[in-house]
């Protein structure tokens, strides 16, 4: 939480900076204007931390099985499940 929250100061600070030119998207990640990340950027760093945690292999949408996995680990019900992954049927 430490580290979202620094990250979220750095955006703050971006975010004056740029001021009107600022995209208040309500974001986590952005690219500098504060705007959604390319495709691109979120692949290349994705497959350089799988790279780097020796699974190359894993695919951006791995992620997606893994949430699904950990939520009905967690107790989660099925239905907030599949809301979340935005699926008209469990």
């Amino acid at each position: 939480m430490d580290i979202l929250k620094d990250h979220k100061k750095q955006q703050e600070v971006q975010a004056e900076k740029l001021g009107p030119v600022w995209v208040d998207a309500d974001l986590v990640f952005t690219n500098p204007m504060g705007d959604r990340l390319s495709y691109r950027t979120a692949y290349d760093c994705f497959k350089r931390v799988v790279d780097s945690i020796g699974v190359p292999s894993a695919r951006f949408h791995d992620l997606r099985h893994t949430y699904a996995v950990n939520a009905i680990r967690a107790g989660d019900d099925l239905k907030t499940i599949q809301g979340n992954l935005g699926h008209a049927t469990a």
